[in-house]
């Protein structure tokens, strides 16, 4: 900027050009409305931009497993269930699954090292293909019987291995 301000002859501005006002006034209008991605903007009472609504006609009862969800959904500006495909709660202290059962499009399920007690919760995710409960000591084996089918990787944790 320095190098253009000492070309120009004494006496004219930068600002003189009415391409660069152009410029500048679209530069300004960009980050304005960027600072405003968060609220509806209005025009003569009507509506000329809406935020994106996120998800949030959910309940988990878990507030560990609530908070995971929630971030992603945050994260990843996420509308409707079925647009949350691919959930990675590791090391979260979730307990309870119940309600997760509501996001059907779930196909990648990272549960690792949580507390969980049992996961017939997942008995309805029929798209669900990989499964980790690596290091859940506190799960019942016997409650993945009913989820192992269909699944493409099922990581257990060491006491259920055979």
């Amino acid at each position: 900027m320095v190098l253009i301000w000492g070309i120009l002859p004494p006496g004219i501005s930068i600002l003189d050009n009415a391409p660069v006002k152009q410029t500048l006034f679209i530069l300004f209008l960009a980050i304005l409305c960027s600072a405003c991605a968060r609220y509806t903007v209005t025009f003569n009472e009507r509506v000329v931009y809406e935020p994106p609504t996120l998800l949030a006609d959910y309940t988990l009862k878990d507030p560990a497993l609530n908070q995971c969800v929630t971030e992603t959904i945050r994260n990843r500006k996420i509308q409707q269930l079925s647009q949350l495909t691919d959930l990675r709660c590791p090391d979260a202290g979730i307990r309870i699954l119940d309600g997760l059962e509501a996001f059907t499009s779930i196909t990648v399920l990272d549960l690792s090292f949580n507390k969980i007690l049992s996961v017939e919760a997942l008995t309805g995710l029929k798209q669900l293909r990989q499964l980790n409960l690596k290091g859940s000591s506190m799960l019942d084996c016997d409650s993945t019987a009913n989820i192992s089918t269909g699944l493409e990787q099922l990581i257990l944790p060491e006491h259920c291995l055979p």
